[in-house]
């Protein structure tokens, strides 16, 4: 028959193995409504984000709970958390269509960084001027990056599988050091004026850009590398679609020195070679007639990017410690400290029950 100290010992151990069981679900995805960053700094619809000065840390994963950020002035951090959407994305080829945003930014000077975000109208759009998106992952949306506003830094992101990757209609934006990859689109800008497109990975895209021909439309598109294959579409206008075209030249696609990488760059023009000791093209490539856009020094081998940005499925493990994981971890601390002290006690009243026994038997 088992003795009351070896059934004490083994209560405590299910307590203890209970009580961790609780510490891990309680850091499980949890759909908490829209997430609002209120004017004031203050946190509206969720307790998974912490805030540290001007610092706003995701502390754990979300369903379907969107942000909407109105305070100016702070930094919005995923660390490498995923802000999963209900998968309501558009149809290939339909834009415009981003009704759901992830994280909608109605405020100016917001730094977005390290998300991982999936399945809704639009990863990050911005309406006010001067933010910035950098190193996320984004994929499944309608537009992954939706840009209507001015003086935007989009920079060492991971856009995928998207309608398009990058939607832009303001100026003076800078798209740099992006993975651009297996999207409808790449990129479609619409009206701007001193949009920087540079040292971006266009790869496996139906239409790497769409851009407008309007007669104030500028732009500098230099140091990409763009995979071309046999269905590649590397530049759609704005009136594509109605027919008539374009007649005249666009601005160039490059600035003035340097252009972009093509990858069938050696097989459509088999006789270039490179300029001197540079490795620029002494053939300019064509890349669209009616209207013209021409690459007057495109490189010969591929642009130095950051083409290691990789998807960050895994990104939360070189983030910084979040107070949730922390407390989780301390928890966990807890109740192995809680575990052996019940026990140390169980085996002390055991041992004393020994001695007790032993003293009581006869001589």
């Amino acid at each position: 028959m088992m003795k009351t100290a070896d059934k004490l010992m083994i209560i405590c151990v299910f307590i203890c193995l209970a009580h961790l069981n609780i510490v891990s679900l309680s850091v499980e995805a949890q759909s908490a409504g829209v997430i609002v960053i209120k004017a004031d700094g203050s946190v509206s619809g969720t307790n998974l984000i912490y805030r540290q000065g001007s610092v706003y840390r995701l502390t754990g994963d979300t369903y379907d709970s969107p942000i909407t950020v109105l305070c100016s002035n702070i930094v919005l951090d995923g660390a490498g958390f995923t802000l999963q959407g209900a998968g309501g994305w558009g149809k290939a080829g339909v834009a415009g269509v981003e009704t759901t945003a992830a994280i909608h930014l109605t405020c100016s000077n917001v730094t977005v960084q390290n998300f991982n975000i999936s399945g809704w109208e639009a990863g990050v759009s911005g309406a006010n001027d001067g933010n910035s998106i950098i190193d996320n992952n984004i994929t499944r949306t309608e537009n992954a990056v939706a840009i209507y506003a001015d003086n935007y830094v989009v920079k060492g992101n991971y856009l995928t599988s998207s309608t398009y990757g990058i939607y832009i209609k303001g100026n003076s934006n800078w798209i740099s050091q992006n993975q651009i990859i297996d999207n409808y689109g790449g990129a479609m800008i619409y009206p701007t004026l001193n949009t920087t497109i540079t040292e971006n990975d266009f790869i496996n895209n139906g239409v790497e850009l769409t851009i407008g021909t309007y007669a104030d439309f500028s732009y500098q598109i230099y140091d990409n590398n763009f995979e071309i294959n046999a269905n590649t579409t590397i530049v759609l206008t704005n009136s594509d679609a109605l027919g008539p075209a374009d007649l005249g030249t666009m601005p160039a696609w490059d600035n003035g020195s340097v252009g972009n990488y093509w990858s069938d760059h050696a097989a459509k023009y088999p006789g270039a070679s490179k300029v001197g000791n540079s490795t620029i093209s002494n053939t300019p490539y064509m890349i669209r007639t009616d209207p013209t856009f021409i690459d007057r020094y495109p490189l010969m081998s591929p642009a130095s990017t950051q083409d290691e940005v990789v998807a960050k499925a895994e990104s939360s493990s070189g983030s910084p410690l979040s107070p949730r994981s922390a407390a989780t971890k301390i928890s966990l601390v807890a109740a192995a400290v809680i575990a052996v002290g019940l026990c140390v006690v169980v085996l002390a009243f055991r041992n004393k029950l020994f001695w007790l026994q032993k003293s009581s038997e006869p001589a």
